[in-house]
């Protein structure tokens, strides 16, 4: 169901910066849709969130202490170097967690051989899907490897992945309607049987 500011929001699962109170009750401040009882912003900005897990590009390295990763965000995450498992070198996309603090990343994961794109961190949730449904299903019909960051950042390896991007950016671009996991698994379903 789509949201305008200041509908009210009643039983309904909202970030507080997305919502007013007037009277006791709770009114939506800006543009969303709700959906499974949650109230999601049409967009918002990023902000790193301790526990989230993010995909960014190494775009520093600080006095061979830690690296800094491009979040796509108003600020940047450290890995420290300090007992790093993987080889990291500017310019490599990785993946973590932020822990300890929003700006460090932990469980650090290199991903090569790939596409880096970002899309509007409020769509994030329909990329995923309910349980990991439409990834899932993006994953099994354009056989790739789909890695998803809380911020908007989505890297895609594997074999069609021109595919999964072009269905990633439908999912963005139509994420406000209904049915749509089948919608994109009828897409791949269809693009596939056109090869």
């Amino acid at each position: 169901m789509i949201v305008l500011p200041g509908d009210e929001l009643v039983n309904v699962r909202a970030p507080r910066q997305y919502t007013y109170l007037k009277d006791g009750k709770t009114y939506a401040a800006v543009l969303g849709i709700v959906e499974n009882g949650t109230f999601t912003p049409y967009e918002f900005v990023y902000t790193p969130k301790l526990g989230d897990v993010v995909v960014g590009r190494v775009i520093a390295e600080k006095k061979r202490v830690a690296y800094i990763v491009d979040l796509g965000a108003y600020k940047t995450a450290v890995i420290m170097t300090r007992g790093l498992p993987v080889k990291i070198k500017i310019g490599d996309v990785v993946m973590g967690k932020l822990e300890q603090s929003d700006e460090i990343l932990s469980n650090i994961r290199v991903l090569r051989g790939g596409a880096l794109i970002k899309i509007n961190p409020s769509k994030i949730a329909r990329v995923i899907g309910t349980n990991g449904s439409m990834v899932k299903i993006i994953k099994e019909k354009t056989e790739t490897s789909v890695y998803v960051g809380y911020n908007g950042y989505i890297y895609v390896a594997g074999k069609n992945v021109s595919k999964a991007i072009k269905a990633i950016y439908t999912i963005e671009r139509r994420a406000h309607i209904r049915g749509l996991t089948d919608f994109i698994s009828d897409m791949l379903e269809g693009e596939k049987n056109e090869e």
